[in-house]
């Protein structure tokens, strides 16, 4: 959950069921079909008006990506600010304060040149694909211009580039 609610916070607690019914997803508003396991979440905090309980569906792929933008903010400012429902509005807000910039550097060299060995290189390889393709899936229609462009620079370096053939 986030860090600037720590006092206040009762419990949060994170569950993936197998929907018995179909949902909505309440972060992307896809649809969570039944049989499709998806993640509940639950909590109670208190704040000047009150204790507020709490739920929260979402589809595993929002769960992932809520994920990715925590270890970003994380690296960024040494805390996470996680309010469900609200993705995308941080994805932007993180991208707009630069957060993701360090992907452009680490696009201008190769990955292995900072990896010590093999699991290292494919831990950041895999790490820099996915904050890619989660700024792509929540971006990519609602940038325009720079933005966009810079967006498009958010690319991973190839062979072409001198980046040796990645094993997987």
């Amino acid at each position: 959950m986030c860090d600037c609610l720590e006092g206040s916070q009762h419990f949060c607690e994170e569950r993936k069921p197998v929907a018995r019914k179909n949902y909505r997803c309440e972060e992307c508003g896809q649809p969570i079909p039944q049989g499709t396991q998806y993640v509940y979440l639950s909590g109670a905090f208190t704040d000047d008006t009150g204790k507020h309980f709490w739920t929260f569906r979402m589809c595993s792929q929002c769960f992932e990506d809520w994920d990715i933008l925590s270890d970003v903010q994380y690296e960024a400012t040494q805390t996470t600010c996680v309010v469900y429902g609200c993705l995308e509005e941080k994805v932007f807000e993180s991208f707009d304060l630069g957060r993701f910039d360090e992907l452009i550097e680490t696009a201008k060299r190769p990955l292995c040149e900072s990896c010590p060995d093999d699991e290292h290189h494919n831990f950041r390889t895999k790490q820099f694909d996915r904050r890619i393709a989660l700024l792509k899936r929540w971006l990519s229609d609602s940038l325009k211009g720079e933005e966009q462009e810079r967006l498009a620079a958010y690319t991973r370096p190839t062979e072409a580039d001198g980046q040796p053939k990645l094993p997987f």
